[in-house]
């Protein structure tokens, strides 16, 4: 029996889709330029030569433009059936809510109705309209494009390491997806900048997660205590964190699981502002912060997430900058290049990293997390970097 509260994922027919977005201008910039050939035989002089090929390199680009202006308007779809969600009532038409935000202007209006009059009060109207604005924040942020159905996807997997229930996961792919809703309140030049924020740009950025939590407020009666890790996705397990500076169990599960999502998505992206890293090396971020920026349990359920399953989130163009010969290549920028020497990064520090063994030394590769991962609790001296992705975004072209 088909539940009719619930998008199941159709991985297929997303790629289909996005491909068919990509491809149909140029099919169709082809036919019509075989049509024109045909019609307008080449002339036979070199100058009518030369203004026969650039009349048709024009008219190729014209047919190209006009056809991806509607071809873009499936992706939103395409996003839509790679989601696996489930609604308060009965979930609403894909089709319909990718015509309601195909367009700019259409996700504006959403987004300046959001800030208006927020989700409204009826459960099932806010989770549609959740799901309208999560479309949106590609457009909004565009360096962070895919993030948040990254996040999403990472979010299940955890959950489902930690063998939760069905309900447990259905609400916390919610919360993940929703994790960066707030960046809608926050200004798109900020979002965009393709170099450091300053101290005043990044306090703004900083508003995200309390703004996102007030947006979702009317969804807590349904998705329960998921519905805290929106705004508290950027708390740390040692209370350094934001807004509220919470620390260890006082920060709510979804809290702790998305913010262990969130960061390695952010180092393993492209960005206009970094290239791409490494899963292994995403992976040894991780076991570096667990025990200070995040729940070492939540590690030790990411770690165990195979390496296939991983990489076939992060996306084609993360692939790409890990090969070997690509990843020489300066996709973006790197995490220091053309950086002076700071002295303002804190001095090293023993960082407590209470994981075992148990064949974490055969899924997390490289020396800092082999020296990182012992038997017990170990304490070993390295030199702490900065993983979050908003405060990293400050100091270091890292992420956001």
């Amino acid at each position: 029996m088909v539940d009719e509260r619930r998008w199941s994922a159709r991985p297929w027919a997303a790629r289909a889709i996005k491909i068919a977005a990509f491809v149909t201008p140029l099919i169709a910039s082809i036919l019509v330029c075989l049509w024109v050939s045909h019609h307008v035989p080449r002339p036979r002089t070199f100058w009518g030569t030369v203004g026969w090929w650039l009349a048709l390199s024009v008219l190729a680009t014209l047919v190209v433009g006009i056809f991806e202006r509607f071809a873009r308007r499936l992706l939103p779809l395409s996003a839509l059936f790679g989601l696996s969600l489930v609604f308060p009532d009965r979930a609403p038409s894909r089709f319909r809510t990718a015509l309601r935000s195909g367009t700019v202007a259409q996700l504006q209006r959403r987004i300046d109705q959001a800030k208006s009059e927020g989700l409204g009060a009826d459960e099932g109207e806010a989770a549609r309209r959740l799901v309208e604005l999560a479309g949106a924040l590609s457009i909004h942020d565009r360096l962070t494009r895919g993030h948040s159905e990254r996040v999403r996807a990472y979010t299940k997997l955890i959950a489902e390491e930690l063998h939760l229930s069905e309900r447990e996961i259905d609400r916390l792919q919610w919360a993940g997806l929703a994790h960066d809703v707030g960046k809608l309140f926050v200004d798109s030049e900020i979002l965009n900048k393709p170099g450091k924020l300053t101290d005043d740009e990044y306090a703004a950025v900083r508003t995200h997660a309390a703004q996102g939590a007030e947006l979702v407020a009317p969804l807590s009666a349904w998705l329960g205590d998921a519905v805290d890790g929106v705004g508290e996705h950027h708390e740390r397990w040692d209370g350094q964190g934001y807004p509220n500076g919470l620390a260890g169990n006082d920060i709510s599960l979804a809290g702790r699981m998305i913010a262990v999502a969130d960061v390695f998505d952010v180092i393993t992206s492209v960005r206009s502002y970094k290239k791409a890293h490494a899963v292994t090396a995403a992976r040894e971020e991780l076991v570096r912060c667990s025990g200070t920026q995040f729940d070492p349990k939540m590690v030790r359920a990411f770690l165990n997430i195979g390496l296939g399953r991983l990489r076939l989130l992060v996306g084609p163009l993360s692939w790409v900058a890990q090969l070997p010969v690509a990843g020489r290549i300066p996709i973006g920028l790197d995490e220091h290049a053309g950086e002076e020497p700071r002295d303002d990064r804190p001095p090293a520090r023993h960082l407590e990293a209470p994981l075992e063994l148990e064949g974490a030394l055969e899924v997390v590769a490289g020396a800092s997390a082999r020296a990182a991962v012992e038997i017990g609790a170990a304490e070993v001296e390295v030199e702490p970097r900065l993983v979050d992705p908003e405060s990293a975004r400050a100091l270091e072209p890292l992420g956001r």
